[in-house]
């Protein structure tokens, strides 16, 4: 219960503090999921990685050899040391004997085999036996998932926006940019809905008698491609942009460009401004001027780009930040002649551990089946 007293009341104060908070709108936050973090090594950025996984698996389709199979970032070493204090900030070497696993920018790994329609890209369309088409996504969401207000007497609404910043931890996976070098503009996917030359990427949602949607298509687009690890096969696989580790990526970020802009690099602190006497994240610099002020999109400056979706998630990413600016003053007094570079990592592997015990010792419990 200590990890969520201690949240409770710093979300209080952070939702008093944050009058300039609202949530994006639904078009801000897709072409959110559009964005990627800028890679560390251009290698690695997602128009690459992409380019790289569509022609293996355009040779794959035509049965010939792969030219770009041989630039797949993940086939070079990584050197590991294996007595390092402090995780990296991009979650490599986490594994020693893998250390590509789990870092950011490298494939999601399934839970269940994948089910492609031709076995390794085209998205699923028909059941396997009797080639009748599958129902619209939509229409199972409407079949599975009904609306409701059930208003919980056990648990605050803390513990879905704690879940959503774990999930922000954890998996960001960007949809795909473009096709065949061009960029994909997202509504043309609804102009080819019922057209066999549709744009390869996109893979629109019918939603005919739809109760809700009555424009009659959901433009949908989807999750970029990227080539495997070392020794997985050819196939179509989805990008995490993130850490899969609860490292509190969320916080600091997932690359060292990211990580870096987020600090202050003076006794071990992350940037900040002040509210009303109080820390608050920045401002993201991309922020049209003066947005707080106008009808358009404004960010906060986090780890995690969808910090600003809604006011008790960026409450939580508040607290954080204070957390750690208070626990990094409080180890400078303590250790005056450490660094920053010291002040900061150790800060960040305390509030590491933190966000660990209130999501394995209490989130989980009380969200998971006892069970489990």
């Amino acid at each position: 219960m200590a990890g969520w007293k201690f949240l409770a009341e710093g979300v209080i104060l952070a939702v008093f503090l944050l009058t300039t908070t609202w949530a994006s709108s639904i078009d801000e936050r897709h072409s959110i999921h559009l964005s990627e973090n800028e890679p560390d090594n251009s290698e690695f950025a997602l128009h690459n990685l992409e380019r790289i996984a569509n022609e293996m698996l355009d040779a794959k389709r035509h049965g010939r050899p792969s030219r770009m199979a041989s630039q797949n970032p993940f086939l070079k070493h990584l050197a590991c040391d294996p007595h390092a204090k402090f995780r990296t900030i991009d979650g490599t070497c986490n594994n020693l004997l893998h250390p590509w696993r789990g870092a950011a920018k490298t494939p999601l790994i399934r839970m269940s085999p994948q089910r492609y329609q031709d076995g390794f890209n085209s998205p699923r369309i028909m059941y396997h036996y009797s080639k009748d088409m599958l129902p619209s996504a939509r229409r199972v969401s409407l079949e599975i998932h009904h609306t409701t207000s059930n208003i919980s007497n056990d648990h605050s609404h803390l513990l879905m926006n704690w879940g959503q910043f774990i999930d922000h931890d954890i998996t960001l996976s960007p949809e795909s940019g473009s096709e065949g070098g061009e960029e994909i503009n997202k509504t043309r996917c609804c102009e080819f809905l019922s057209n066999t030359d549709n744009l390869h990427e996109c893979f629109p949602i019918s939603t005919s008698y739809d109760p809700v949607y009555r424009q009659g298509c959901i433009p949908f687009l989807r999750s970029a491609p990227i080539p495997g690890l070392p020794n997985q096969p050819v196939l179509r696989y989805q990008m995490n942009d993130l850490t899969s580790f609860i490292d509190g990526s969320m916080v600091y970020g997932s690359t060292k460009l990211k990580s870096d802009a987020l600090r202050s690099f003076k006794g071990g602190k992350l940037l900040s401004k002040i509210s009303r006497n109080e820390e608050i994240l920045p401002d993201e610099k991309s922020n049209p001027r003066d947005c707080f002020h106008s009808e358009q999109e404004c960010r906060y400056a986090a780890g995690d780009v969808r910090n600003s979706e809604q006011a008790g998630l960026t409450s939580i990413h508040t607290l954080l930040l204070r957390t750690h600016n208070k626990i990094a003053s409080a180890l400078e007094e303590l250790n005056s002649h450490w660094s920053d570079e010291r002040l900061y990592q150790t800060t960040r592997k305390i509030v590491g551990a933190i966000i660990q015990r209130i999501t394995y010792k209490e989130f989980c419990l009380w969200s998971l089946d006892q069970g489990t």
